[in-house]
């Protein structure tokens, strides 16, 4: 069975139905800008969607034994579905 996920980057990554996601914290030194600046902290949130719930609850499972998976996440997602109607009424 192949596994559908997704790693999310950007709007158009997002699955457009209902899915399960898993976001995973962590945090990142970067150095100052000019010398002698001290580095700052950026922190980083990575979005990985799963279209399929077993292999979600799988990869829960599989962090919740890990110690070593870091901060994270599980969060089940409902896409809405957006429309936009236009009525032009002219009254003389």
């Amino acid at each position: 069975m192949n596994k559908k996920i997704i790693e999310v980057h950007n709007s158009t990554d997002l699955p457009k139905e209902k899915h399960f996601a898993i976001l995973s914290f962590t945090t990142i030194s970067v150095p100052g800008y000019d010398l002698g600046d001290p580095p700052e902290s950026k922190n980083i949130v990575t979005y990985t969607a799963y279209l399929n719930q077993q292999d979600w609850e799988a990869e829960i499972q599989e962090r919740t034994l890990s110690k070593s998976r870091g901060d994270w996440k599980a969060i089940v997602v409902e896409v809405p579905r957006i429309t936009t109607q236009v009525n032009v009424q002219v009254e003389t």
